[in-house]
């Protein structure tokens, strides 16, 4: 009988064991997830997203533009004509998701698109082609970008009316702005001349330069303002604090570096030249594993809370993409959902072992 007992116990044991080292008795993990992609207009889908996360928007230069809600699960597409353009840069999506901004290249105009009813409602002139942009949490002002002016402009978001004069900037080809969660600092990264300007939105003046070695090309802001540039050249992710000073970087990570996304727990890299995503510590940038995905990433949108990404992606069949944590109440170990599948599998294959150990010593003892 004590012979039988512990034999029992030995394999109970060693089952609830190998459970814990897959993290399965008790969860232990918030491994990101890709849902299914959602078909767009058009290829070269730049992508913005409101304050929750839960408005979606991509426009595709002459393609026209996709709007997404993940409340209803619903997208909406409206053709560059519909809008009363020929071609455009980024749309962006207002903090409350009411409305979308749409920065025109030809003509050279901001349309405004009421999301509720999906109608124009304003067109504010342009001194320049419009090119990226974005709107200050508090849902003031748009920040729009000129890429051949090399200019920025600041648009009273309660009149719909250019504030002042345009900022002149040294340096050009930003693909994406970044604004501080107080609306006070705009991020530009400035590809072409290797520092990242930082930019007072109340005046409209630059106060200082981050410096750079590899191509700053996007940005991302945690909710605590953490600051992260994507460098193009070098693959590179280079961290600030609030206060502008350096925290960390990780270089190499992508061929080319087209969007920085956050969860609650990773950094979500894309690139341009392969499918899928790479996913970093949010602390230490350490890479932690990799993500599948059938997309090529274009351009990538993080909601204020740094919960969610939305991916803007190259082809327009799977052109938009959400990327989530499973849970932010637990911490990330980079365990992807393929591991999951493989560890829930092992699992149910020692817990049917085990009851088949724990029947089959009832029956010796019964017999």
């Amino acid at each position: 009988m004590k012979k039988t007992t512990t034999w029992v116990t030995a394999v109970a044991t060693a089952i609830l064991a190998t459970l814990a080292s897959l993290g399965l008795s008790t969860p232990a993990f918030a491994a990101p997830e890709a849902q299914p992609p959602i078909a767009t207009t058009g290829n070269y889908n730049w992508v913005s997203t409101s304050a929750d996360g839960t408005i979606a928007a991509t426009y595709s230069g002459a393609s026209g533009m996709t709007v997404y809600n993940s409340s209803t699960k619903t997208a909406v597409s409206y053709s560059a004509a519909t809008l009363g353009l020929i071609n455009a840069g980024e749309a962006v999506v207002s903090p409350d998701g009411s409305e979308i901004y749409i920065l025109g290249d030809n003509p050279q105009r901001v349309v405004v698109l009421d999301v509720g009813s999906g109608t124009i409602t304003q067109t504010i002139t342009l001194p320049f082609a419009g090119w990226i942009g974005a709107v200050t949490p508090d849902g003031s002002a748009l920040l729009v970008y000129a890429k051949t002016a090399k200019q920025i402009l600041k648009i009273d978001l309660s009149t719909y009316a250019p504030v002042g004069s345009p900022l002149v900037m040294a340096a050009d080809y930003p693909y994406q702005m970044c604004i501080t969660s107080d609306s006070s600092t705009l991020y530009s990264p400035g590809y072409d001349q290797d520092y990242t300007s930082v930019i007072d939105v109340s005046s409209l003046t630059l106060t200082t330069q981050l410096p750079d070695t590899s191509g700053p090309y996007t940005c991302a802001l945690g909710a605590d303002d953490t600051l992260y540039i994507g460098d193009y050249d070098s693959g590179a992710i280079r961290k600030y604090a609030a206060d502008g000073s350096s925290i960390t970087s990780a270089n190499g990570l992508v061929d080319e570096m087209f969007g920085i996304g956050l969860t609650c727990n990773s950094v979500i890299v894309g690139d341009y030249q392969n499918a899928g995503f790479k996913l970093l510590d949010r602390t230490s940038l350490a890479q932690t594993g990799t993500l599948n995905s059938v997309n090529y990433t274009y351009m990538m949108a993080v909601n204020h809370a740094a919960t969610i990404t939305w991916v803007g992606a190259y082809a327009a069949a799977t052109g938009l993409q959400q990327v989530t944590d499973t849970n932010c109440a637990l911490a990330n170990t980079g365990v992807d959902s393929s591991t999951i599948g493989t560890s829930v599998a092992v699992s149910a294959g020692l817990l049917a072992a085990g009851a088949i150990a724990l029947v089959m010593v009832r029956r010796r003892r019964n017999g």
